[in-house]
C-alpha cells in the first residue's frame, strides 16, 4: 500500500500516469476437470421448468433451463457448451433445441422433449457443472427431476368405408368366340421357300469367297493407277524407283522401304507374277539404280519410265494371281 501511495504522489507531481491493470483471465484447470464441464467459469444456480406435463407419446413437452449468476468471460453460458442432461436421455425422448435468451446474468435456453414410448414417468434431473474461481474447484448445480404423465397416442381416425358398386350383368357375360379357320398356303408359295432359300444361301457364300478376292485385285488396280501418274511426273531415275517400290508397298503390301532385287524377286513369285515378269520387274530397278549411281549416269530417263509403265500393263494383263 505504502508503495502504491508514493506512486500516485510520484506520478501527481511529475504529471505521468498510472497504467491501467487488466484483469486476469482465469482459465479453467484441466487437472480434475470433469467429463460433463459446461465451459462456465464463476457462479451460477440453475432451474427448470415444464409445461404440458400431461402429453400423449410423441407430444412436445416445452423445457425452460434458467441459469443465473455472474459468470466471468469468456466462459458464459453457450449452448453448444451447456452439458445439462444425462446421456441416457435419448433413451426416452427426442430432443431439439428451439430458442435462446439471455439477460442481466441471466441466461434461459429452450428444449422441446418429445417422449418415444408410454413408460416415461419423469424428465430427469439436470447438472450444471462450472468452474469457481474463488474455491479454485469445480462445483455442480443441481435441478430436480420433473414429474410427467404419458398417455398412449390416440388411434388414428378411421376411413369411411368404401361403397363397393355391383357389377352390372353385361359385364359378367363371355363374349362369344368366332370360329377360327386352319390356314393352308397356296401351293406356290411352298415351291418359292423350297427354291429360293436354297439359292439365296448359295449366292451368299458365292459372294461372301467372291468378295475379298475383287476387293484385292480393286485395291492392285487403284495401286497401279498411282503408281502411273507417279511416273509421268517423274524426272529422275529415284523417283521412277520410288514409285515402283510405292507400288509393291500399296499393292501386295511388301514390308521393305528400300528392298534389294533378291527380295522383289522373292515377294512377287509369292504374289504369283511369271518368271518373265519377275525378270523385267527387277531390270527396270537395277538400271534405275545404274542410271543414279553407275557410270552411265545422267542419261534420260524417258526409256525407263516406259519400261516400267510396261511391266505395270503386264501385270494388270492377268499375268498375277491372288496371294
Amino acid at each position: 500500500m505504502k508503495a502504491v501511495g508514493w506512486l500516485i504522489v510520484v506520478s501527481s507531481v511529475w504529471g505521468g500516469t498510472i497504467p491501467t491493470l487488466e484483469p486476469e483471465v482465469i482459465e479453467p484447470p484441466l487437472v480434475g476437470r470433469p467429463l460433463d464441464f459446461s465451459g462456465l467459469v464463476g457462479v451460477f444456480r440453475l432451474a427448470v421448468k415444464a409445461t404440458p406435463t400431461a402429453v400423449a407419446v410423441e407430444e412436445p413437452i416445452t423445457v425452460t433451463v434458467t441459469i443465473s449468476g455472474r459468470a466471468v468471460p469468456p466462459y458464459v453460458p453457450r449452448r453448444e457448451a451447456l452439458r445439462l442432461f444425462p446421456n441416457d436421455l435419448e433413451r426416452d425422448f427426442y430432443v431439439a433445441a428451439t430458442s435462446e435468451k439471455s439477460g442481466d446474468d441471466v441466461w434461459e435456453f429452450v428444449y422441446l422433449l418429445r417422449p418415444k414410448h408410454g413408460e416415461v414417468r419423469t424428465i430427469p434431473g439436470l447438472r450444471l457443472c462450472y468452474y469457481a474461481p474463488r474455491q479454485r474447484r469445480y462445483q455442480t448445480a443441481y435441478a430436480d427431476a420433473i414429474a410427467i404423465q404419458v398417455r398412449a397416442p390416440a388411434p388414428p381416425e378411421s376411413a369411411p368405408p368404401l361403397r363397393v358398386l355391383a357389377a352390372p350383368p353385361w359385364m359378367l357375360e363371355l363374349a362369344e368366340e368366332a370360329p377360327v379357320r386352319s390356314y393352308v398356303p397356296a401351293p406356290w408359295t411352298v415351291v418359292v421357300f423350297a427354291v429360293g432359300v436354297p439359292l439365296c444361301c448359295i449366292g451368299a457364300t458365292w459372294w461372301a469367297c467372291r468378295k475379298p478376292r475383287l476387293d484385292l485385285e480393286r485395291r492392285r488396280r487403284r495401286a497401279a493407277e498411282r503408281t502411273r501418274s507417279i511416273l509421268t511426273k517423274s524426272r529422275d531415275p529415284s523417283a521412277v524407283a520410288a514409285a515402283l517400290v510405292h507400288f509393291l508397298r500399296d499393292g501386295l503390301d511388301f514390308p521393305a522401304l528400300e528392298p534389294t532385287e533378291a527380295e522383289v524377286d522373292r515377294w512377287l513369285k509369292r504374289c504369283g507374277a511369271s518368271v518373265e515378269l519377275r525378270r523385267r520387274f527387277c531390270e527396270v530397278l537395277k538400271d534405275c539404280a545404274a542410271l543414279r549411281f553407275g557410270p552411265v549416269a545422267g542419261e534420260p530417263v524417258e526409256p525407263l519410265i516406259v519400261r516400267a509403265c510396261l511391266v505395270l500393263d503386264e501385270w494388270e494383263g492377268g499375268h498375277a494371281q491372288a496371294c
